[in-house]
């Protein structure tokens, strides 16, 4: 079927087909690529990896990839001495680059990883 895109830019919503308003919409969402210029993606940092800390087992969790059992391990084990905690109920702040760094260093020395 060929759409005639004007004509139905002109006709109402409501008397349109559900053809004839997913092809306009179609046709809208093509010239809209058509139309946006090319742009190289542009390295960024997220605001996540711009800070220097992490909190809590989910922070572990998404800077290691890994579950909060898991985390929750490795904040008792070899991440201890990157954990900063006010108090006994507040929740726990991890430097970022010494638990990637004691990450990497554990993964090594069970031979997870290659030598760092």
């Amino acid at each position: 079927m060929d759409i005639d895109v004007q004509a139905l830019l002109k006709k109402p919503i409501m008397e349109m087909t559900g053809e004839e308003f997913l092809a306009l919409s179609n046709a809208r969402a093509t010239q809209a690529i058509q139309e946006k210029p090319h742009t190289e993606p542009i390295a960024h940092t997220t605001k996540y990896e711009a800070t220097q800390y992490v909190f809590g087992l989910e922070g572990i969790g998404k800077l290691l990839g890994v579950g909060k059992s898991t985390a929750a391990y490795y904040r008792k084990t070899f991440l201890a001495s990157a954990i900063i905690q006010g108090g006994p109920h507040c929740k726990i702040r991890i430097d970022r680059s010494e638990a990637l760094r004691l990450f990497e260093e554990h993964m090594g020395k069970n031979g997870i990883i290659g030598s760092v």
